[in-house]
């Protein structure tokens, strides 16, 4: 089944990553596991990466070809509403 994610959220900026990089790259990434990663690409969950955790993934992301940062991207969209 697929989860509804706001545009805004973390959970969505998380999916985003996990899109380019894969799971098991997050996981490495962010010295956690692939479910843990999971948990955070899902909104109705309530941990999220820490800080360097997630400029972790924006930064994996960016060097995967990605053109933007999407947890940071995510952060300051909130920040705006």
């Amino acid at each position: 089944m697929t989860k509804a994610r706001v545009p805004l959220t973390f959970s969505l900026a998380i999916t985003t990553v996990v899109g380019l990089i894969g799971w098991d790259q997050a996981a490495k990434i962010t010295h956690r596991s692939k479910r843990a990663v999971r948990y955070w690409s899902e909104s109705d969950k309530a941990p999220a990466p820490t800080l360097d955790q997630a400029m972790a993934l924006d930064r994996a992301f960016i060097e995967a070809g990605g053109g933007f940062a999407p947890i940071l991207e995510s952060y300051a969209r909130q920040l705006d509403v």
